[in-house]
């Protein structure tokens, strides 16, 4: 299980809802139901939410899902957001790359002229950042090894779907919790965690 699968669900299991028009008694029920999901979830319902980003992207590069999930309204939305980010990740490796390949040293001082031409040619990234991206949304394929084929795609599912969740999920992997680990604590940031975590160990 995946972040990604977040939205898809919450966004299928409310068009469900409001498609059981047939029901007699169990229509209330369903409206309270679309009515509480729509109210604890509105970030990620609402794809114009700034929160709502992870959400979009995490489930966007999910293979299984990519923009099937979408409601036609947010689609372009969820494209340009999806693209803009392969963008920002592409222009990321190639500057890495560039400072990796620009050690100042007699041979490459000499060879200038020639390391100016390949300069002229890095806009290239971003052009084929966007194929990429454009021949993923139109990939049939559902299965996940098929990222292995797309690998900005591929860095963008590791970075959105298997981060660590933080805070109170996390401190059940340790047994030394104590403390830490209670209902009043369960909004610690990732930072205050590990400092805790880390001098309760300490103490130990």
């Amino acid at each position: 299980m995946f972040l990604g699968f977040i939205a898809p669900t919450i966004t299928v299991l409310r068009d469900k809802l409001k498609h059981f028009t047939h029901l007699t008694y169990c229509k209330p029920l369903a409206a309270t139901m679309i009515s509480s999901l729509e109210k604890r979830f509105k970030h990620v319902l609402d794809l114009n939410h700034a929160d709502s980003r992870i959400y979009i992207l995490s489930a966007i590069s999910l293979s299984r899902f990519k923009l099937n999930w979408v409601p036609e309204c947010y689609v372009q939305l969820c494209k340009d957001l999806f693209l803009k980010e392969m963008d920002n990740l592409h222009a990321k490796n190639a500057v890495g790359e560039n400072k990796s390949s620009s050690s100042s040293s007699g041979d490459e001082d000499f060879f200038r002229d020639f390391m100016k031409k390949n300069d002229l040619i890095s806009t290239q990234p971003i052009i084929s950042s966007s194929i990429e991206a454009l021949s993923y949304l139109e990939l049939k394929s559902k299965d996940l090894c098929s990222l292995v084929n797309f690998p900005n795609v591929k860095k963008l599912f590791f970075q959105y779907n298997t981060s660590l969740s933080s805070s109170a999920p996390v401190e059940r992997l340790f047994s030394i919790g104590q403390q830490i680990y209670i209902p009043r604590r369960n909004r610690l940031s990732d930072g205050n965690f590990e400092k805790l975590l880390f001098l309760k160990n300490k103490d130990l």
